[in-house]
């Protein structure tokens, strides 16, 4: 028996989560997280932009792309 079972059990026993919604959990807990994990990787290999780089160079988070968006912000963005 692996942490995470350890852990779901106890808190199965402890009446803190209904049994009926242990193994659903998990097993999106799986599928979910492979899927964010893939996600961030594409972001980590630039397959992906950020939606907060907004000033050049894009591609690069920095001081310039807080600063746009703070002036942005104090405008009256949408």
């Amino acid at each position: 028996m692996d942490a995470g079972e350890q852990c779901s059990f106890s808190r199965i026993r402890g009446g803190v989560d209904p049994p009926c919604d242990d193994l659903p959990g998990r097993h999106m807990g799986n599928v979910l997280g492979a899927d964010a994990v893939d996600h961030a990787l594409r972001h980590f290999d630039g397959q992906i932009s950020c939606p907060a780089d907004l000033a050049a160079p894009q591609g690069v988070l920095n001081f310039f792309d807080v600063q746009q968006f703070l002036n942005y912000d104090a405008a009256g963005g949408p």
